[in-house]
């Protein structure tokens, strides 16, 4: 399963800790939105190819 972790105000310690625990498993990425450069057309292509998306 593909799962897509998106950090709204950058990472932290609970979301790191299941991060931790999907990427044991799955393919896991993670988007930090605080980061400067983003590619709101590459996100939204990332979303569609995962099967999972969560937001923190």
């Amino acid at each position: 399963m593909k799962i897509l972790h998106i950090l709204t105000n950058g990472p932290n310690a609970d979301a790191q800790i299941i991060i931790d625990v999907h990427e044991k498993e799955h393919e896991v990425e993670v988007i930090n939105l605080t980061e400067k450069d983003i590619s709101y057309d590459a996100l939204v292509d990332k979303i569609e190819q995962c099967d999972k998306v969560i937001s923190w």
